[in-house]
């Protein structure tokens, strides 16, 4: 059964902070993994112009999604796809089959990311290399209580590698620095 999937980004710049608002407002740990999303679509990219993504996830578990933009286009305010995910054994058995089926062409996104909860809204705390975001997951209503209750002021409707394609080319060849803020005990 497809999900709908509402979500918007924001950078965080003083992480601490941050992690001390998720605790002062009670939002449950859910756990925290490394996580390597990888995108497929033909040679032609004809599954991306199509507005359908196919893509495998490895780090809490093994999975594949198959994401299509939705049909409301009145509205930009939030980052929306319907999705349908299913667990796999593995994630390099499912790149093989793809790439027998002509599934070639592939983009790769490494992450740190943390999942708090609180009632129906998921955060993911995202370490990437070109920064620390926060991806709200949410009905429209729940994520604009938490956009004003955290006074964001700049939000992403849309997927990382949209934020990375923005960033200047020439720091684009960063990596993850040796110690990763989220393998630290300030999640405890």
């Amino acid at each position: 059964m497809k999900k709908n999937d509402i979500q918007i980004k924001f950078q965080i710049s003083d992480v601490d902070a941050f992690l001390e608002k998720l605790k002062k407002d009670k939002y449950i740990l859910i756990g925290g993994a490394f996580e390597k999303t990888t995108r497929y679509d033909f040679d032609d990219e004809r599954l991306s112009k199509q507005g359908i993504f196919i893509r495998t996830k490895d780090g809490f578990n093994d999975t594949i999604t198959i994401k299509e933009k939705t049909q409301r286009k009145t509205q930009k305010k939030y980052f929306e796809r319907e999705n349908e995910t299913f667990e796999i054994e593995n994630c390099d058995y499912m790149k093989y089959l793809l790439e027998k089926i002509g599934l070639t062409k592939n983009y790769i996104m490494e992450k740190y990311r943390i999942i708090w909860k609180k009632g129906k809204v998921e955060l993911h705390l995202d370490e990437l290399p070109f920064g620390v975001y926060c991806e709200i997951c949410s009905t429209e209503k729940e994520i604009d209580k938490i956009v004003s209750n955290l006074n964001i002021k700049n939000v992403y409707n849309c997927t990382y590698w949209d934020i990375y394609n923005q960033i200047d080319d020439s720091k684009k060849d960063i990596k993850f620095e040796k110690d990763h803020i989220f393998l630290t005990d300030l999640l405890i």
